[in-house]
């Protein structure tokens, strides 16, 4: 049977009863067939993401806003984390762009599970996202300055992370060089 709108009626004009009354009015009943699934979710980000791109999934706070776009209207988005197998929640949309709010009680990785659910109980493909909850800030450590005391200035010091950090976020501003605690001589000479 192919997916369709399907329609039966049953016109009741020439039946009689045994007793010779002919029928009244007719009988109809409809159905529709739908064995095709919706399209997977698409446009799949989080909110807020803190990540160098906006849709990266690195976050660093535990509740966030799950967003997408969905192909029609009338789908159930539901939510799965892969590598937990945690059910995170699901939610119905009359529209075609959905937000689910989602809470971790962890960190680190995670992996989303996005199926959306049409009315005739057809699943869609998984769409999978990548998220990674970091709540650690960074850690920074400086290389030493030997020998100290020393005669000469020191070239270079090296400034070590905890964590890979976002370049853009660091440059020379960010260090404070004082000589007998009086004012900051770090100049436009440091790289």
């Amino acid at each position: 049977v192919a997916d369709g709108s399907y329609r039966l009626e049953v016109s009741l004009s020439a039946i009689e009863d045994m007793a010779g009354n002919t029928g009244g009015e007719s009988a109809s009943t409809a159905w529709t067939i739908d064995r095709t699934p919706p399209a997977a979710p698409s446009a799949v980000r989080v909110l807020p993401d803190g990540g160098i791109a906006s849709d990266d999934g690195l976050v660093s706070v535990p509740d966030l806003v799950l967003r997408g776009s969905l192909a029609e209207a009338g789908l159930v988005v539901t939510v799965q984390d892969e590598l937990s197998g945690e059910y995170l929640g699901e939610i119905a949309q009359a529209g075609t762009a959905f937000e689910l709010p989602l809470t971790f009680a962890g960190h680190g990785a995670q992996r989303l599970r996005i199926r959306a659910t049409d009315t005739a109980n057809n699943t869609s493909e998984a769409r999978v996202f990548d998220l990674f909850i970091d709540r650690a800030p960074p850690v920074a450590r400086l290389g030493s300055v030997l020998p100290s005391p020393r005669t000469d200035p020191a070239d270079r010091i090296e400034v070590f992370f905890s964590e890979p950090v976002n370049p853009a976020t660091f440059d020379r501003t960010d260090l404070v060089l004082r000589r007998d605690g009086g004012a900051n001589l770090v100049s436009g000479v440091v790289r």
